[in-house]
């Protein structure tokens, strides 16, 4: 039988009479965390564009493919730091760090390849 105080759980009313936060506040500051992380992960990652979409394309790479890049370099990367700005490197600098980088992330040959797709087609696009 689930205990009630007020017609509201009673864990719930022990939390409220003794200051900690509701769940409405929990839910509230979750949503802000959601978008303030979608909104660093646009920073981070920029959409992917036509343009970009193109030198993919001509260089034999498909949309689902800069698609699958942009979603790993966004979650993947920011595990362990912040993602820097797509023009602060060359393509063969970028090549290099998602090399260097791909040990310590668990990077399998294919995620590498997707992210790389995604960086060359970011930073050409530029």
């Amino acid at each position: 039988m689930r205990r009630t105080f007020n017609g509201a759980p009673f864990l719930e009313c022990i939390f409220e009479k003794r200051g900690y936060v509701h769940k409405s506040q929990l839910t509230l500051a979750g949503m802000v965390l959601l978008l303030a992380g979608s909104a660093s992960f646009q920073a981070g990652a920029p959409a992917i564009t036509p343009e970009m979409t193109k030198v993919a394309m001509s260089a034999g790479d498909s949309f689902e493919k800069l698609e699958k890049g942009r979603r790993l370099l966004a979650t993947r990367c920011t595990t362990c730091h912040a993602l820097e700005p797509v023009a602060k490197y060359t393509i063969q600098e970028w090549r290099e760090i998602v090399c260097d980088m791909a040990d310590r992330s668990g990077l399998k040959e294919e995620e590498q390849q997707e992210i790389q797709a995604y960086l060359n087609a970011a930073r050409q696009a530029l």
